[in-house]
């Protein structure tokens, strides 16, 4: 379960006092938004007959997509829906250079954000990881600002 949508589902039971999200690269809904749509036929095929199916990736030596992984996110792809509010601040920092996921997936979460809670930060040279010194440096002043908001509000 990814971040917001555990967000979601903790807000079902109040109170439960969420300071704040940092989202890195976030993909809300990646099955439906970003796997399902790129599925060849011979993909297909294979969550059929195996149960799953791989494909090379530049992260891993190989990614597997069980059956189950997709259902599941039919299942819960509930997060992408409008006016879709965490109850908190929320900052997205995202790599233009990111080849994972892309920029029209992080503008399609930030329309159903409040906003007025929505801080998106871009990194002109960043890539998915973004796991070089000054894009760590930015996901931790990013960090230290909502830390600070939230002690404000308190």
């Amino acid at each position: 379960m990814d971040a917001l949508r555990m967000v979601k589902e903790l807000n079902k039971q109040p109170p439960f006092p969420i300071a704040g999200l940092l989202l890195i690269a976030p993909a809300p809904d990646f099955t439906k938004e970003l796997i399902e749509p790129r599925l060849t036929e011979a993909d297909k095929e294979q969550l059929k007959t195996k149960g799953y199916f791989e494909e090379k990736s530049p992260y891993f030596e190989t990614n597997i997509w069980q059956k189950e992984t997709l259902e599941d996110g039919e299942k819960n792809n509930l997060v992408l829906t409008p006016n879709f509010d965490p109850n908190c601040p929320v900052h997205i920092i995202y790599g233009l250079k990111d080849d994972a996921v892309p920029m029209k997936l992080i503008d399609k979460l930030v329309s159903v954000l409040p906003k007025e809670r929505v801080v998106k930060t871009i990194i002109n040279d960043g890539d998915h990881q973004l796991s070089r010194p000054e894009d760590i440096e930015v996901i931790l002043r990013s960090l230290d600002n909502l830390i600070n908001t939230n002690e404000k509000m308190l």
